[in-house]
């Protein structure tokens, strides 16, 4: 994680000459355990690195968290914004200039242990399955570049979005949940529920 911290930060100071006085908006979404709203206050993983890095540059800013796709679109349109924690694809890398990884996320595709008539051993083994995604997110996008109809999805948007989509999956409603697997067994476990259930 340290070389990634340095990484960005190195980066963050070479575009600074890009920055000028005026406060920064850092736009985000409620994506645990790498940010979200405890007490008021954006905290998680990659909050903490955001934070250190603005800290050593003493750049003024503020942390607004809100759904992913406000999130997303704000911070294209808005002076002086950012975005974290967001994964770099091809689709999206004309929209922004990238300033470096923050900590990487391994992804997976979820389904109830108990369901031992999903078998999924291909992209395509997926398709005739109900599969459950947050709006505009980066899964979204991915798995319509590899020809799914994301209009099929049950997709969901909102601070309550990624546990809406575990209790739909509990309750068989969807049968497939793309999500990166440290935020599923956070959702899972706040539930207090056991990520095990899950493979």
């Amino acid at each position: 994680m340290h070389r990634y911290l340095l990484s960005l930060i190195m980066v963050f100071f070479m575009c600074s000459s890009y920055l000028n006085a005026e406060k920064l908006t850092l736009y985000t979404e409620e994506f645990p355990p790498f940010n979200f709203t405890k007490d008021g206050k954006v905290i998680g993983a990659s909050t903490e690195v955001v934070r250190a890095i603005m800290r050593i540059s003493s750049q003024d800013y503020v942390i607004k968290s809100y759904p992913w796709a406000r999130s997303f679109h704000s911070s294209q349109f808005d002076k002086n914004a950012l975005i974290y924690s967001i994964s770099r694809r091809l689709k999206r890398e004309h929209l922004f200039k990238w300033i470096g990884v923050i900590v990487p996320a391994n992804q997976s595709v979820f389904a109830l242990k108990s369901r031992k008539d999903i078998v999924i051993n291909s992209l395509e083994d997926m398709k005739p399955y109900t599969i459950g995604t947050t709006l505009e997110d980066s899964r979204e996008a991915y798995l319509a570049t590899q020809g799914f109809d994301i209009s099929s999805f049950e997709r969901f948007g909102g601070d309550t979005a990624y546990s809406q989509l575990f209790v739909l999956l509990k309750e068989g409603r969807i049968d497939l949940w793309p999500m990166p697997n440290a935020v599923m067994s956070y959702v899972v476990s706040e539930k207090n529920e056991y990520p095990e259930q899950i493979n």
